[in-house]
């Protein structure tokens, strides 16, 4: 029996599963680590709190499962973008790592903005915004105001080409990871000279640039002693966090597409080449998984389920007030068990509201909207409230709405040539049986749930399974890995009314968008 290793690194934790051959999870792990922020501007963390956590988080598996290290065949590591760090010629951080909700470099970004435009940034590198959070926009930063950490800087590295480093020795990256640095021109594969020059670096210094699932080379001795991993252990490339998701939830396919409803709606789309560019749509494409043309739009709203989770910490004050009574001080934390049954009730308050809230419409643009309406000045509306409306009302609403948003997207997808016939959720969204329904019914489509809500590191688990040959290839790594654990069915009775609700909800928008 072979055994895989995905890792997730994520803004705040690490996490990994261990999968067998067969696709079974035999076990996860996680392993917090904590971000300074010296203002609003900076946020940063020590790099190496990366490689720590990861040793960490091996260890726990390895003393929980006690499988022989011999026989776990390959490594992978997603995670997230954009995150700079600094390695001198010795491989050791310059600086902390500038984490990628970082903004001191907003400057940068409007000079880069000004003197390449933002559909020349686009049609290079898929990003339609050009923002501090790019990796391209700290290193000119770093130029102007820290030239000692500058000149000595000679790699500079994400945070899985960090950890690819730590385990492997070797300087590797991959296409998705590469695609948000704004110096990766994804349509040619390879680096941005324009903008390597324009910031001051050269190819040398970033790490060779390969396909996910591809062989970087197996653990340094130093790393197998570190880990408690076999030195024959297989280091294979992963891909970014929103990439390793996608796969992991069986999005391979450009009729099946990802959406994740948590703080924020997130949509993958696979597409065969990149789209466009356009005022109109502010849509980022990055570098999937798949092969070597692959690409992904990557679609977003700024709020989504923490619009629900502010209706229920504004409205259902009695329920969060015992809530807090059970509030356990050895975990610091709320208990799970009796904030989801307010999630429950909320549930189940509003199945009991006709489809389409007996008229009440909400524009979820509750800190603006970004696809397909790029308007950040953009704010919530309740529209057609009237005195027979309830609580339970309002909170169906809420649900309707990102319900709305969803089926924008995949029809602005559409509008490229795709054809999309199944919808994976993922999130806190897709543990409501009510919310899944009501996609379905309004998005025309099937919602598919999954027994793995951790899609991001069995998203790297099959990638390292791919790249080690114990996958032929991605549809068998899917056929093993990836498990459905519900389907919901439109409703096809319900079919007219939300028509008539999506087509109100898009012109309210209209109606409102000159008064942002």
């Amino acid at each position: 029996m072979n055994y895989l290793l995905g890792i997730d690194a994520g803004t705040t934790s690490m996490k990994g599963m261990l999968i067998d051959e067969n696709g079974k999870v035999i076990c996860l792990a996680d392993e917090s680590y904590t971000l300074t922020m010296q203002n609003k501007f900076e946020i940063e963390i020590d790099a190496c709190s990366y490689w720590e956590a990861l040793k960490m988080v091996v260890k726990i598996i390895l003393n929980r499962t006690e499988i022989s290290t011999e026989k776990i065949r390959a490594i992978s590591v997603d995670s997230q973008g954009e995150t700079l760090i600094c390695l001198d010629k010795n491989g050791e951080p310059l600086r902390k790592a500038i984490v990628w909700l970082d903004n001191r470099s907003f400057k940068e970004a409007e000079e880069i903005r000004r003197d390449f435009g933002a559909e020349g940034v686009f049609n290079i590198t898929g990003q339609p915004e050009v923002v501090a959070t790019w990796p391209a926009t700290k290193i000119l930063w770093i130029r102007k105001n820290e030239k000692s950490i500058f000149e000595r800087t000679d790699k500079y590295l994400l945070v899985a080409d960090y950890i690819n480093f730590k385990l492997s020795g070797k300087y590797v990256t991959d296409k998705s990871m590469m695609s948000s640095s704004l110096y990766y021109d994804i349509v040619k594969s390879k680096w941005w000279e324009d903008m390597l020059d324009y910031i001051g670096i050269s190819g040398n210094q970033l790490p060779c640039v390969k396909s996910s699932g591809t062989w970087i080379g197996n653990l340094t001795e130093k790393a197998s002693t570190e880990t408690g991993l076999s030195p024959d252990t297989m280091v294979i490339t992963g891909a970014m966090d929103q990439m390793a998701g996608a796969a992991g939830a069986g999005n391979i396919t450009p009729e099946i597409v990802s959406e994740s409803t948590g703080t924020c709606l997130a949509v993958c789309v696979n597409i065969n080449n990149p789209i466009p560019y356009s005022d109109n749509f502010k849509i980022p494409c990055h570098c999937n998984v798949l092969e070597d043309n692959g690409f992904s739009l990557l679609f977003w709203s700024q709020t989504a389920g923490i619009i629900l989770e502010w209706f229920k910490d504004n409205f259902y004050i009695e329920d969060n007030f015992h809530a807090k009574e059970n509030f356990c001080a050895v975990d610091n934390e709320y208990n799970k068990y009796t904030c989801n049954k307010i999630y429950k009730r909320i549930d189940d308050e509003s199945a009991k509201i006709n489809p389409g809230s007996d008229g009440l419409i909400v524009l979820p643009y509750f800190c603006g909207s970004a696809v397909p309406h790029f308007n950040p000045e953009a704010r919530g509306v309740f529209f057609g409230v009237n005195l027979k409306h309830t609580k339970a009302h309002f909170s169906r609403a809420i649900m309707e709405a990102v319900g709305f948003m969803l089926r924008e997207h995949i029809e602005t997808a559409e509008s490229f040539g795709t054809v999309v016939k199944e919808i994976r959720s993922l999130g806190g969204g897709a543990n409501s049986y009510l919310w899944n329904q009501i996609k379905a019914d309004i998005t025309r489509r099937e919602i598919v749930t999954l027994e793995n809500p951790e899609t991001a590191s069995l998203g790297a688990a099959m990638l390292a399974g791919v790249g080690s040959g114990v996958f032929n290839d991605y549809l068998e790594a899917c056929g093993k890995c990836v498990k459905v654990k519900e389907r919901y069915y439109p409703n096809t009775e319900n079919a007219p009314i939300y028509e008539t609700a999506y087509q109100k909800y898009r012109s309210i928008y209209q109606s409102v968008n000159h008064l942002y």
